[in-house]
């Protein structure tokens, strides 16, 4: 014989509401996962957009070294250009050489026939180039020159006929008198003097 039931006598079950704090801890959960998607997502572009602005920085940097290291340079050459310029003239002044009377020197001892094309003096020689009408001329214009104390040595260094045959090209060459070069000989006649023997102590200097 079967059984009936009536659906209605069976007895349900309910579910319990879910409390407050459990709702808070899910939501809670939802929200701290939601937050960790978030910055696994966003947290490589921040870092990447630092890196680049931290890069900009570092480049505008050092650009700006670049510029004060070229600068320094800049002026460190300067320095060293001034520097030389002063030792230059201390040199000068030490060796007590007046170009302004080196000039006079050339003037007063230069023969007419001669011409000079070019004048250079440092703080050891004088060189002058030029052309003359004859060899005779170059020879005068050289003793005439040995014989100022200015100059220690004077040098004729080279002399060459030009083409045409009516002139001498040449190139002479003067020390300059140096105080620590002088010869502790205290024999020695000064430069241009007249020596004890009675010969000019000036022959002594530079052939010609």
């Amino acid at each position: 014989m079967r059984r009936t039931y009536d659906i209605n006598l069976i007895p349900r079950k309910y579910r319990k509401p879910y409390s407050s704090k459990t709702i808070i801890l899910i939501i809670g959960i939802i929200v701290i996962i939601a937050s960790l998607f978030y910055l696994a997502a966003s947290v490589p572009s921040m870092l990447k957009n630092n890196a680049l602005a931290k890069r900009t920085q570092y480049d505008a940097q050092i650009a700006q070294l670049s510029e004060k290291e070229t600068e320094f340079y800049e002026k460190a050459e300067r320095r060293s250009m001034l520097s030389d310029k002063v030792e230059y003239l201390k040199t000068f002044e030490e060796t007590k050489t007046d170009v302004v009377g080196i000039f006079d020197i050339i003037e007063t001892t230069c023969p007419k026939n001669v011409v000079l094309s070019n004048v250079s003096i440092n703080e050891e020689f004088v060189m002058l180039t030029g052309m003359a009408g004859s060899d005779s001329e170059i020879a005068v214009f050289a003793l005439h020159l040995r014989n100022h104390d200015i100059f220690t040595s004077v040098f004729i260094t080279s002399s060459t006929t030009t083409e045409d045959k009516t002139s001498e090209a040449f190139t002479i060459k003067m020390e300059l008198y140096r105080a620590e070069t002088e010869s502790s000989d205290s024999s020695e006649a000064p430069l241009g003097k007249t020596a004890p023997d009675g010969d000019t102590a000036g022959d002594t200097k530079g052939g010609v």
